[in-house]
């Protein structure tokens, strides 16, 4: 059991490795309701996973809706991206907030994704999915979209 002091020094350490960079970009179209592409400064395009949250792959029901939230939220607006390294696919996966607020609170609030605990011991993200639960946010909420997606963590 990781006790609260060795979950600090965890992301501390994560934050400080090299290739963390923190930086701002246009968002483009999201891939899905938990992937961005981002253009940075220099016009490179990154495909950015937004950290502590999954939601339904394309072909899984809500897919679109997911995709579809993220994209009028984000499409076309600056995004700041806090980069904690790369997953198996090469994506960057990244804490990604806009005018300050986190866009993974936000698909969490508005119950088109779910918290990925695997990926990030986040009390605030866990409390949100427990929101959107608990207020049924339309068909496409939190706990409709775990009953109807395979979950395994």
């Amino acid at each position: 059991m990781v006790t609260l002091f060795g979950r600090v020094v965890i992301v501390i350490l994560a934050t400080l490795q090299p290739g963390n960079e923190r930086w701002t970009g246009r968002a483009e179209a999201p891939i899905d309701g938990d992937t961005l592409r981002v253009r940075d400064a220099a016009e490179k395009l990154h495909k950015v996973r937004i950290l502590g949250i999954d939601a339904p792959e394309e072909g899984q029901p809500f897919a679109a809706a997911a995709r579809d939230h993220l994209a009028r939220v984000t499409k076309d607006r600056e995004v700041e991206v806090a980069e904690v390294g790369k997953d198996g696919a090469g994506r960057t996966v990244a804490r990604v907030r806009m005018k300050g607020n986190d866009l993974a609170l936000d698909m969490l609030a508005a119950g088109y994704a779910w918290y990925e605990k695997s990926a990030l011991d986040e009390p605030a993200l866990a409390a949100e999915e427990r929101k959107a639960r608990a207020a049924a946010r339309s068909e496409e909420h939190t706990s409709e979209l775990q009953s109807r997606v395979d979950i395994s963590y």
